[in-house]
């Protein structure tokens, strides 16, 4: 239904010709959004990548957005230009592929849900400079739903104990299901820690971010032997009162933490 020499052939050249995409990249990137077939090439998409270029965004910057978020083009332009300049003043930088992340979240996150995310950060504890720098680090975190985010602050800030700016540093924590991985593998640490089988610091690079493989091989199988019910531990079936370990709460903290601080 588009015009063959009018808009489908011209934007096909425009996208091997300025984009520099071969003939594969083009089929993938109209595959990923097939309403490029129907936005205005002279009216929207050369505006909008221009105004990239004028922002001194990557040339591969401009081919993951058009092989992974070709929808970033379509749409209102005046928003799209004051969006991408928004995230410069962010202080993201144009040459790595965290802008194309931030960008496209930014555009596809109405104004009043992302203040209104912001203002559930701010109420957890983290000052306006604590949120740009988690959000520099994980633009995902502002795709977490509000109650996520809450419970996850409330987690890390009064369950574990850190710091709101400590959070700020390792954003990434927040993105991980609270229940089906957050909790268990902490509970895990503390059990060996309280059972003196692991040091009174943990990192939680060590805990949270490795692999399911890495996480049960090291911390849960290598000490079964010694505590039996560590499987089960994991799994939610046993808690610390079932080992007779106070929890945190209940002992009013101790020694035995596990860090935030390294990455």
């Amino acid at each position: 239904m588009r015009s063959l020499n009018n808009q489908l052939i011209p934007l096909c050249n425009y996208l091997k010709s300025v984009i520099l995409l071969d003939d594969k990249q083009v089929r993938r990137a109209l595959k990923s959004s097939l309403r490029l077939f129907g936005t205005g090439l002279e009216t929207d998409i050369v505006p909008k990548i221009a105004t990239l270029r004028k922002l001194e965004v990557s040339g591969s910057n401009l081919v993951v957005i058009l092989m992974r978020y070709p929808h970033v083009l379509i749409g209102n332009r005046n928003r799209f230009d004051d969006i991408a300049k928004e995230v410069v003043k962010l202080g993201i930088n144009p040459l790595k592929t965290t802008f194309v992340y931030v960008l496209q979240m930014m555009l596809r996150t109405c104004k009043s849900t992302w203040e209104r995310k912001i203002e559930v950060f701010r109420n957890c504890g983290l000052s306006k400079d604590d949120f740009q720098l988690a959000f520099k680090k994980s633009p995902q975190c502002m795709g977490i739903s509000e109650e996520k985010i809450i419970s996850a602050m409330d987690f890390f800030v009064n369950d574990l104990g850190w710091e709101p700016a400590a959070i700020a540093n390792v954003p990434s924590v927040l993105n991980y299901n609270l229940k089906k991985r957050t909790i268990p593998r902490f509970l895990v640490a503390r059990v060996l820690m309280l059972k003196g089988l692991m040091g009174k610091s943990v990192f939680f690079s060590n805990v949270l971010t490795r692999d399911n493989k890495f996480f049960l091989d090291k911390f849960v199988t290598k000490y079964v032997r010694d505590v039996p019910q560590l499987m089960d531990v994991f799994n939610g079936k046993v808690g610390l009162a079932e080992l007779g370990l106070e929890s945190k709460k209940e002992s009013g903290g101790n020694s035995c933490s596990i860090s935030a601080s390294h990455i």
